[in-house]
């Protein structure tokens, strides 16, 4: 088994084979989807994203990846009735989250402007499929940096598959996913350095959302509650999610943290294993998560 392990998007990114043989092209696959995304979704710089922001109330030509990215994220709005939308980026800006993590985090009496509700992404977000333009309305600011990511991981596992390579598991921050006949063992917990869970895989994607990371002056934190336009601050601090691919396991695990009763109604429908923590640091395990579960640090 080989591995091989990098910092981009302010996240580790981890790229592991089973053959030795196979890592430098699955590497490569890893690191071509992850250009082509930043030139495409960036929020902090050079890409047609920062382009749409910066040009809003108009429509901007935009690749063809743009388009698929921020089409996906309206479907995730619709699916999650704007508890997960891509609207949320006034909010984040308003909450000091204008550039890398780095830099935010060394801002640290940096006040936050008052939150005030994301627009609705169906009405906010415009997309011309025929020239390929996108537009936001005046005063929005579209984020895609958590869909982008778990995209990223899927488009990679679907190259490394067309590629035939052997079994491969690739992890970008809080998401990952597999490929290959091979049963692979992964550590859960809520931030990198902490206590959790060792659970097995075979197939699909896991997804972490968590409030504990990404956290800055003032207690502020990435995930934004839409309605409000605040940090969120629900029932559940921390969530794991199984689905088949990473792009619903990070929906979903996205949305329990933003709206635990709407992210309840849908997993009732569809169930996918889950892995929850609770304000006090309790573990809760849903619809087939392994049930040894080691209690997290509060």
């Amino acid at each position: 088994m080989s591995t091989r392990t990098w910092q981009d998007w302010s996240c580790a990114v981890s790229v592991t084979t089973l053959a030795e043989c196979d890592l430098e092209p699955a590497v490569d696959e890893v690191r071509a989807v992850m250009a082509e995304v930043e030139a495409a979704a960036s929020r902090f710089h050079p890409s047609d994203l920062a382009r749409i922001n910066a040009e809003a109330g108009r429509f901007v030509l935009v690749r063809p990846l743009t388009v698929r990215l921020v089409e996906l994220a309206l479907e995730v709005a619709e699916r999650t009735r704007d508890a997960v939308t891509p609207t949320v980026g006034a909010a984040l800006v308003a909450q000091g989250y204008d550039a890398d993590i780095a830099v935010v985090r060394a801002r640290t009496d940096a006040p936050a402007a008052q939150p005030s509700p994301a627009p609705l992404a169906l009405r906010a977000i415009r997309i011309d499929r025929t020239l390929h333009r996108v537009g936001v309305a005046a005063g929005a600011v579209i984020d895609l940096g958590a869909l982008a990511k778990a995209y990223t991981v899927d488009e990679a596992i679907v190259r490394i598959t067309r590629r035939r390579l052997g079994p491969t598991l690739v992890s970008i921050g809080g998401d990952l996913a597999v490929h290959g006949e091979e049963s692979w063992r992964i550590a859960v917990s809520e931030t990198a350095d902490a206590p959790g869970q060792e659970v097995t895989i075979d197939s699909g994607a896991l997804a972490t959302s968590s409030t504990q990371d990404r956290r800055w002056a003032r207690e502020r934190h990435h995930v934004i509650d839409p309605r409000t336009g605040a940090p969120a601050s629900g029932t559940w601090r921390t969530a794991t999610v199984w689905a088949p691919s990473a792009v619903e396991a990070n929906l979903l695990s996205t949305w329990a943290l933003v709206d635990a009763g709407g992210f309840t109604v849908d997993l009732e429908k569809t169930p996918r294993p889950v892995r929850l923590v609770d304000a006090g640091g309790h573990v809760v395990s849903r619809h087939g998560w392994p049930a040894e579960v080691l209690e997290s640090a509060s």
